[in-house]
């Protein structure tokens, strides 16, 4: 492999096991069919991470964990935001009426 290309794989594991921590985050929280999907695919992305990892990357690689650490730091930076300017414009509609 290139390096650009163990890059965009170290940045995909690292995308997805953001991705499962949301997943998990939502876990119980879904109607029973809704639940079958969402364990479905926690079980193919969980195969799909290990067999990556194990085959191409090697299960040392930094470079996928500093990236997940990254993303997941900005994803709740953006939710915090989110939810700060959220609470901000309904309190600024609430004492306009």
């Amino acid at each position: 492999m290139t390096p650009q290309e163990n890059a965009d794989l170290s940045l995909l594991i690292a995308t997805y096991r953001c991705f499962h921590e949301q997943l998990y985050n939502m876990k119980g929280r879904h109607k029973q069919k809704l639940k079958q999907i969402f364990t479905e695919l926690e079980k193919v992305a969980n195969r799909y991470e290990k067999t990556v990892v194990k085959q191409v990357l090697g299960e040392d690689n930094k470079e996928a964990d500093l990236l997940q650490d990254s993303i997941q730091d900005f994803m709740y930076t953006l939710r915090d935001y989110g939810v700060g300017k959220y609470i901000k414009e309904r309190d600024a509609i609430r004492e306009g009426n």
